[in-house]
């Protein structure tokens, strides 16, 4: 953690909070997932070809737009959070071979070399987006 103010504790409690809960999806519930979505798919699709919708049918069809809307929010968090997961892990790997290299270790310095040039360009990069 960078900062040690209350706000950054509570925005990084959130962080592990969402992390926890998307490395808890397991293999079980992607196929649930699949499952489902490829139900309200064909429904929607069905609804949607439909000259006209009885109030029913279109009460459906809003409730199947919205689920699926949600789901993509949701499936996009958690590739959020996991890419976040993933940085701070390579950045800390990073951060590691760094040290060990400048106290002299010499497959860390081979090592640091290698990841250096791609580490200082996705700073660049991230800077640039900034």
């Amino acid at each position: 953690m960078l900062y040690n103010d209350e706000e950054t504790r509570k925005e990084e409690e959130r962080f592990q909070e969402h992390l926890k809960k998307a490395r808890s999806f397991t293999e079980e519930d992607l196929d649930k997932l699949k499952e489902h979505m490829n139900i309200i798919s064909k429904t929607a699709l069905q609804l949607k070809d439909k000259p006209s919708l009885t109030t029913e049918e279109a009460a459906l069809f809003e409730r199947i737009k919205k689920t699926l809307k949600q789901t993509e929010e949701n499936i996009r968090n958690m590739q959020l959070v996991l890419g976040e997961s993933t940085r701070r892990q390579a950045y800390a790997f990073y951060l590691h071979v760094k040290k060990l290299a400048e106290e002299g270790d010499p497959g860390a310095m081979k090592v640091y070399e290698e990841l250096k040039p791609g580490y200082q360009a996705a700073l660049q990069s991230d800077l640039g987006k900034n």
